[in-house]
C-alpha cells in the first residue's frame, strides 16, 4: 500500500506527487530512504530469505559456465569440485507416474508426478 491513498481513491497529495519530475540525484536519494526502510522493517529471517531469493533468481540467469566461473572466482576451486562432486551422482529415473530421484547408491526419494 502506498502511503497517503488508500486503494480507491488517491490523495491530493500523492496525485501531486505523481505530477512532479525528479532528477537523477532526487531519484537516487528516493530509493536510498526507501531502501532503509524496507531493510528496517525486515527482521533477519526475512533478510536470510530475500538474499536466498536473489541470489537464486541471479544465479539462475547464468548459462552452465557462467555459473561454475561464478563459483569459482566468488570461492575457491576445491569449493566448486566439493559442490560439482555433491551433485554428480544425481540421477534421474522415470517409471510410469513416478518420478524417483537417486542419492546414493541405496537411496531413493519417489513421490508421484501428475502429467
Amino acid at each position: 500500500m502506498i502511503l497517503g491513498c488508500t486503494d480507491a481513491i488517491p490523495s491530493t497529495l500523492f496525485i501531486f506527487i505523481l505530477l512532479m519530475t525528479f532528477n537523477a540525484a532526487q531519484l537516487d536519494a528516493i530509493i536510498e530512504q526507501y531502501v532503509e526502510l524496507c531493510v528496517d522493517s525486515m527482521d533477519h529471517k526475512d533478510m536470510y530469505r530475500f538474499v536466498e531469493q536473489t541470489l537464486t533468481e541471479d544465479f539462475e540467469k547464468l548459462n552452465e559456465h557462467e555459473l561454475l566461473d561464478e563459483i569459482r572466482y566468488s570461492f575457491d576451486d576445491e569449493t566448486l569440485e566439493s559442490i560439482v562432486n555433491n551433485v554428480k551422482d544425481l540421477k534421474l529415473y522415470k517409471d510410469s507416474n513416478v518420478t524417483t530421484y537417486g542419492l546414493d547408491e541405496g537411496e531413493t526419494l519417489s513421490f508421484p508426478v501428475k502429467s
